[in-house]
């Protein structure tokens, strides 16, 4: 974890040059799914790309990276390993998050957090490294806890819009 924060500390004035036309791919294909209002998080939100696509919401950004958090718009960010997020149960009617569980110890404890906050109904936007170690085990977790309303694939991403559906 220590190797992921010191990279994106490293990288953060490049940051915007370096993947946000990337990202914005991505959230472009995703975009119409978002919640329109209510509480979303960014896990993973580096410098707030996202920020502008979720105007009508209140958005939470969450990063490893206080030096991507720095540059970042948001009203309210918070410095924090996302294994554990600090909500309560049912909190958010929304949770993206665009490739970053490939790069956490535990994608799966990740995905059961992001079910715990996630109100019923609430939906999870995300993406993550199609060629990454993790990625059968991420699929896998995702179908588990999570109807999939839609599975992309992109040239290097995963894509995937979940909804939580209390059993």
């Amino acid at each position: 974890m220590n190797r992921t924060k010191n990279y994106y500390d490293g990288i953060a004035r490049g940051y915007a040059r370096l993947y946000h036309e990337e990202q914005k791919k991505k959230i472009e294909l995703l975009c119409p799914f978002f919640p329109k209002e209510g509480i979303v998080c960014d896990l993973g939100s580096g410098d707030g790309v996202l920020n502008s696509y979720l105007e009508k919401t209140s958005v939470i950004s969450l990063d490893l990276s206080f030096e991507l958090l720095s540059l970042n718009s948001s009203a309210c960010k918070i410095c924090v390993d996302i294994e554990i997020l600090p909500f309560q149960n049912e909190s958010l009617q929304g949770v993206c998050s665009f490739t970053v569980l490939q790069d956490t110890p535990q994608p799966e404890s990740v995905i059961k957090e992001v079910w715990r906050t996630l109100k019923n109904e609430g939906i999870f936007c995300v993406t993550f490294l199609k060629m990454s170690q993790k990625a059968k085990r991420i699929e896998e977790t995702l179908l588990e806890n999570f109807v999939v309303e839609l599975r992309l694939e992109e040239e290097k991403d995963l894509l995937f819009v979940c909804r939580k559906i209390e059993k």
